[in-house]
């Protein structure tokens, strides 16, 4: 991890791009399965807004020591977000 803003941009990035993802597979299946990707692009913007402010929050934080495990926590957090929706998605192809 290079920095906090770097985290924060590749949540951003990661987030937005997994919506965009459900946004076309809502096209492409033509409005077949509208709820479920609803409900991943809420789910998505929602773990979004927790992360960002699970970030913000740290400098308020006093009794964690640790840094470079707590973003490291939430990077690994954000790999396992990214994993579990795209597994969602395409289990809708099948």
């Amino acid at each position: 991890m290079a920095s906090i803003k770097e985290l924060k941009k590749d949540i951003h990035y990661i987030t937005n791009e997994l919506i965009i993802e459900c946004l076309v597979a809502d096209v492409m299946y033509e409005g077949k399965y509208e709820s479920k990707l609803t409900d991943l692009a809420t789910t998505l913007l929602t773990k979004k807004k927790e992360l960002l402010s699970r970030i913000n929050q740290y400098r308020k934080v006093k009794h964690e020591t640790n840094a470079k495990k707590y973003f490291k926590d939430i990077q690994n957090e954000l790999h396992d977000l990214v994993k579990e929706i795209l597994d969602e998605v395409q289990k809708l192809e099948k």
